[in-house]
């Protein structure tokens, strides 16, 4: 019996992953927390607060986003300072 020399499998040089994510590992997270901010904030404006819609929307807001990112843009909304028209 002869055995052959299996070729060792390697990735090209310029694959990527499909979501790049920063030193930290926390952009995609960011960018995911900030349009379910916004998303909540509107909701909130055009449906009011009490809507089952939009508490649905606060509830996965809060359950999967960092507190210190929404305390942030509060201060940043009360301040006139959001980047984010709502």
């Amino acid at each position: 019996m002869s055995f052959t020399k299996a070729k060792k499998w390697t990735l090209p040089t310029d694959f990527h992953t499909l979501m790049k994510q920063g030193e930290n590992g926390t952009d995609y997270q960011t960018r995911h927390c900030y349009v379910k901010y916004v998303e909540y904030h509107r909701c909130i404006k055009q449906k009011g607060e009490k809507t089952p819609e939009c508490h649905k929307i606060g509830k996965s807001l809060t359950a999967s986003c960092p507190t210190e990112l929404i305390v942030e843009w509060d201060k940043e909304r009360r301040e006139g300072q959001f980047p984010e028209a709502i």
